[in-house]
This record gives C-alpha cells, sequence and structure tokens, in this order.
C-alpha cells in the first residue's frame, strides 16, 4: 500500500518533468505486485464470476448491469 501511495506522490510531482510517463507507472506498479502474474481487472473480473456463480447456485437471479 505504502508503495503504491509512493508511486502516485511521484504521478503528482510539482515538476512536470519529474513525473513518470504511463508505461513507467504501469511497470512500476506491476513489479509492486510482485510478478504474480494477475492484473487487477483479472482479480476483479474473476471476483465478479465468483459472485455470479454463488448467486445462481442459490437460485438468486444476476442484478441487472449498470447503464
Amino acid at each position: 500500500m505504502v508503495a503504491l501511495l509512493q508511486v502516485a506522490m511521484a504521478c503528482v510531482a510539482t515538476v512536470p518533468d519529474a513525473r513518470p510517463d504511463a508505461p513507467d507507472v504501469v511497470r512500476m506498479i506491476e513489479e509492486i505486485g510482485g510478478g504474480h502474474g494477475r492484473t487487477t481487472t483479472e482479480e476483479s473480473e474473476e471476483g465478479v464470476r465468483g459472485t455470479l456463480e454463488e448467486e445462481r447456485s442459490r437460485g438468486t437471479p444476476p442484478a441487472a448491469p449498470t447503464p
């Protein structure tokens, strides 16, 4: 968590030239993740699938998507 905060602080540096480029930010975040090979998006999608499967097994209809 602290490491992500440090990345965020670098992104809002007062001097624009001192801010990391987007690809550098992605690399830093991936390194913080420990190289587990999974992205936050993949983990979120997996969590949603798991929730939907639990609801189906209980007979609960899935919630309507938000427009």
